[in-house]
């Protein structure tokens, strides 16, 4: 009884790994692309770590310093956006991409 007891419980608190969605992310007009895994907090992380030169101020969504333009694809806001943004672009500083996304950095 006590074996099928701590087996019920170790089933229902075992480890379960989140799934990461994998999405290409290009930069133009340099035509760089990376993968999207996860590692990074949000796109500006992301283009900043390979690289991508982008303007940041705020780091939270309330500036605009960072908004860039969206070619192709969709992005998510890890937080509610103060700063004023179009469907056509987005934050860089608070956002991860929802599918592979080409942005004008």
């Amino acid at each position: 009884m006590m074996t099928q007891i701590a087996a019920s419980i170790k089933n229902k608190f075992a480890f379960k790994p989140i799934e990461v969605q994998r999405y290409r992310v290009t930069f133009l007009p340099s035509n760089e692309s990376f993968a999207w895994d996860g590692r990074y907090r949000s796109l500006l992380e992301l283009a900043q770590a390979h690289g991508i030169v982008a303007d940041s101020d705020c780091r939270s969504g309330y500036c605009g310093t960072c908004v860039k333009e969206i070619v192709a694809g969709e992005v998510a806001y890890t937080g509610k956006p103060a700063a004023a943004v179009n469907s056509h672009s987005c934050l860089l500083c608070i956002s991860v991409p929802k599918t592979d996304l080409i942005l004008k950095a």
